[in-house]
């Protein structure tokens, strides 16, 4: 008994050498041995004009390789349509964008970090910074009337 092979069509054979075009390329670009879903995304960005430089090829490559590979086709899909420039800083935007954490999550962690560096200052910090500042007002009216006085006092703060 005889089995039947399945038919390649004209669109299949058309698929696949415009895959085995893109690996070549890759290829050229340095990419060795690039996964299917690489050279899916290069010909997504391809079909819409964008060329790949060496660089642009290895953001790409490292870009695939992690999370989810729909997701990460979708991103190289949004930044082809925009005809944005293949960096990682793109690619991770767009994917952020698309595909990451609510924003008012990614808010609420950025205050928490920023809330470490911007401490309100306590009550006992404001009221030194009140002593001081009247000091320096008396100091300045000091200096207008007797310098000497005033020089005096500014050596007396320091040492005490």
């Amino acid at each position: 008994m005889i089995e039947e092979q399945p038919r390649q069509t004209n669109s299949d054979r058309q698929t696949t050498s415009r895959q085995v075009e893109m690996q070549q390329r890759l290829h050229q670009l340095g990419v060795h041995q690039p996964s299917n879903e690489l050279v899916r995304a290069a010909l997504i960005l391809h079909d819409k004009g964008i060329s790949l430089s060496k660089n642009a090829a290895n953001d790409l490559q490292q870009f695939m390789l992690q999370g989810n590979k729909n997701e990460r086709l979708q991103s190289v899909e949004a930044v082809a349509n925009k005809r944005l420039e293949v960096t990682m800083n793109h690619l991770r935007a767009v994917d952020e964008a698309l595909h990451g954490r609510p924003l008012n999550q990614v808010l609420n962690e950025l205050a928490r970090e920023l809330e470490l560096d911007f401490k309100r200052p306590t009550r006992e910090q404001t009221n030194q910074q009140s002593t001081r500042t009247v000091q320096v007002d008396e100091l300045k009216q000091l200096i207008q009337t007797n310098p000497k006085q005033a020089v005096e006092k500014i050596a007396q703060m320091a040492s005490g």
